[in-house]
C-alpha cells in the first residue's frame, strides 16, 4: 500500500532508493559468504590432502566442513535470489519514475510486430513502435502478455468488458506492493503463461490518469481537460473536445504548427485507452462505443495504386461508413 505519501513520484522515488540500498546490502553479503566459501572449500581440501598422507586421522573428519559448506551454498543461494528480487524491483520504480517524468521513450518493448498497415488508426495514432503507446503502457513478462495488450489496443471492448478492466485497475490502484511482487515474480516467466496483463499494465498510469465512464448509448465524446499521455507536464496543453449526438463533426483550422494535429492525435489516443478499459490523459472523459479511424498519415503509392482520396475513402469503409 501507498505508505503516507499521496505523491507517486515522491513515492517511487522513496521505495526506490529503499531498493537500491538493499540491493547494496545483499551484494556485500553476498561478498562475505563468497569469501567464506572459498575459504572453506581451500580448508576442506587441506584436510583432505592431510587425511591422505596421515591414516590416523579419519575421513569422518570432512564431513563437518561439508556440512557448513553445504549450508554456506543455501544461505548464498538465498542472499542472490534476495539481491535479484530487489533489483527487480528497483527496476519497477525505475521505469515507473521514467514514465511520470516523461523519460520512457526507447526504454521499453516498442510492440514493431504488431503493426498493420491495413489497420484503421494503429499508424495514425502511434499504437506501435519507438516512442509509442504500446511502448508506454507495456510491462508484460510474456509474449502472450504483449499480444493480449495489443489486441486491447487494435480493438475497442464492450461496455461491460471495459467496467470489468476499470474495476480491476482501481483495486490495483492502492496496491504498489502487490504489483511490485507481481513484477518481481513476473521476470522468472518466459513464455508459455498468459498472466493478467491489466496488473503489470496498471503500473504508472493507474496513480496517474482517472478512469473514464463508459456511456451505453452515442455517440458521445465529451472530454475536459483531455491532453496526450506522451507529452510532459509542462508541454501540454489540455483542451475540453464534446462530440455526441447534436454535434458529430468537429472542424479544427490554424495556422502550420499551431497544434491541430496533435489534438487530432489526443482525441484519438485517449479513445483508444478509453475503449481498451484504461485510464486516459484528462480531467474526466465520458465517451460511448466508436469506430474508431485516423487519417493523419496515408502515404500515397504508385506502385500500389494508391492516393491520399482512394486511402481515405478506404478507411471509412473499414469503420462502417457509407461512401
Amino acid at each position: 500500500m501507498f505508505s503516507g505519501s499521496p505523491d507517486p513520484h515522491a513515492e517511487y522515488r522513496r521505495r526506490l532508493e529503499q531498493r537500491r540500498e538493499a540491493v547494496a546490502r545483499d551484494d556485500r553479503r553476498h561478498r562475505r559468504i563468497a569469501n567464506l566459501r572459498l575459504t572453506l572449500f581451500m580448508g576442506t581440501a587441506l584436510l583432505g590432502w592431510s587425511i591422505l598422507k596421515s591414516p590416523a586421522l579419519s575421513a569422518w573428519w570432512l564431513l563437518v566442513p561439508l556440512a557448513g559448506f553445504i549450508a554456506l551454498v543455501i544461505m548464498h543461494e538465498r542472499v542472490l535470489q534476495s539481491r535479484r528480487r530487489m533489483e527487480r524491483a528497483a527496476g519497477f520504480y525505475e521505469r515507473g519514475l521514467a514514465r511520470l517524468e516523461n523519460r520512457w521513450i526507447g526504454s521499453g518493448e516498442t510492440g514493431d510486430r504488431f503493426l498493420d498497415a491495413q489497420h484503421p488508426y494503429a499508424r495514425d495514432l502511434d499504437l506501435f513502435g519507438n516512442g509509442s503507446l504500446f511502448e508506454l503502457l507495456c510491462t508484460a513478462r510474456t509474449r502472450s502478455g504483449e499480444d493480449t495488450l495489443a489486441g486491447w489496443l487494435k480493438a475497442s471492448a464492450s461496455p461491460s468488458e471495459i467496467g470489468l478492466r476499470q474495476t480491476g485497475i482501481s483495486e490495483l490502484k492502492p496496491r504498489l506492493d502487490l504489483r511490485e511482487d507481481l513484477v518481481a515474480l513476473g521476470a522468472d516467466v518466459r513464455s508459455g503463461v498468459d498472466p493478467d496483463v491489466l496488473t503489470e499494465w496498471s503500473n504508472a498510469a493507474a496513480i496517474r490518469f482517472p478512469l473514464p465512464v463508459i456511456e451505453k448509448e452515442g455517440p458521445c465524446f465529451d472530454g475536459e481537460g483531455i491532453g496526450h499521455p506522451f507529452l510532459a507536464e509542462d508541454r501540454c496543453v489540455p483542451n475540453d473536445v464534446c462530440l455526441e449526438t447534436e454535434r458529430r463533426v468537429l472542424l479544427v483550422s490554424g495556422s502550420n504548427m499551431s497544434g491541430k494535429s496533435t489534438l487530432l492525435r489526443t482525441v484519438g489516443t485517449n479513445a483508444v485507452l478509453a475503449l481498451a478499459g484504461a485510464p486516459v490523459r484528462a480531467r474526466k472523459l465520458r465517451i460511448s462505443p466508436l469506430s474508431i479511424g485516423a487519417s493523419l498519415r496515408i502515404l500515397d503509392s504508385l506502385h500500389a495504386g494508391i492516393v491520399r482520396r482512394s486511402n481515405a475513402l478506404e478507411l471509412m469503409r473499414s469503420i462502417g461508413l457509407e461512401v
